[in-house]
């Protein structure tokens, strides 16, 4: 189950807490969304049509 930052201040009840491991876990990360239909899901779709005589 993955959790938004904003999300870990409603987990932890103590928001000193909650900044301290969050600083700690995201300090040098780098957030990257993305957007569109899952490849998964795509590579999924294909392979189903291939396997169809």
């Amino acid at each position: 189950m993955a959790l938004s930052i904003k999300e870990w201040y409603h987990m932890i009840s103590n928001a000193t807490i909650a900044d301290v491991l969050l600083d700690r876990l995201i300090h040098n990360y780098h957030r990257i969304e993305l957007g569109g239909e899952s490849m998964r899901k795509r590579i999924k779709g294909s392979e189903a049509l291939e396997k169809t005589p």
